[in-house]
């Protein structure tokens, strides 16, 4: 049985009111060479989230087999070859964001995953800006059909920065915000690495100093 053609693409997600959309074209320069899918959605705050989700599942049915989601504050500063490596043999790409998901994720994903706070400290959270998926590799597999799953759901669904009123609305204990799809990611991918800040992504505030292997340079929107 032959092995289907390996199919990359970039993925992003914007919304059509926001000024995202000249940032993108910044990021757009920055990707020489790479198949690009991009999609400008009508929709609300809420459900931005569920649509980049959304995007990547279309990515699929489109025929595309290695997915890289990227969001707009993103800048390559060299040829993508290293992340698609890393994604080709290990199944996904996921960074640590810095934050555990029982900081994160507000009481409606916890319960739609079937987790408890306690255990939730126990989960790293991932960045959702940039999130690569081999379709061809089992755990690239499992994570997306979890992922793209999550959106029949509320899940995604959530207040990024609440006030202390509604954040006490939403979860309890540790919980600080939730970060949609940054959560659902995370929780989709419980079991698999996360690999640190400034391996292949450099956050332009941080004091430390860029390492070699950096791809892209993150500046916060």
């Amino acid at each position: 049985m032959s092995r289907m053609p390996i199919r990359r693409v970039i993925v992003n997600t914007c919304n059509q009111k926001s000024n995202y959309l000249s940032l993108r074209d910044t990021m757009k320069q920055s990707l020489i060479g790479e198949n690009l899918y991009f999609r400008d959605v009508a929709c609300d705050n809420l459900t931005i989230y569920e649509e980049k989700i959304n995007t990547i599942k279309k990515a699929a049915e489109l025929g595309y087999n290695r997915i890289l989601q990227l969001d707009v504050s993103l800048r390559a500063i060299r040829p993508l070859d290293d992340i698609w490596e890393y994604i080709d043999k290990n199944g996904y790409y996921f960074y640590k964001s810095g934050f555990t998901c029982d900081q994160s994720c507000n009481d409606d994903c916890l319960a739609y995953y079937g987790m408890t706070r306690e255990e939730a400290a126990n989960v790293i959270e991932v960045a959702s800006n940039v999130v690569g998926i081999n379709l061809d590799h089992k755990d690239g597999k499992r994570f997306f059909k979890s992922w793209t799953d999550s959106i029949k759901s509320t899940a995604n669904r959530g207040i990024k920065w609440p006030t202390e009123q509604e954040r006490l609305l939403e979860g309890s204990g540790e919980f600080l915000h939730h970060r949609q799809d940054q959560s659902t990611a995370s929780l989709s991918s419980i079991g698999l690495k996360r690999e640190e800040e400034n391996h292949f992504i450099f956050r332009h505030e941080r004091e430390y100093e860029m390492n070699e292997s950096v791809i892209f340079i993150l500046k916060g929107v």
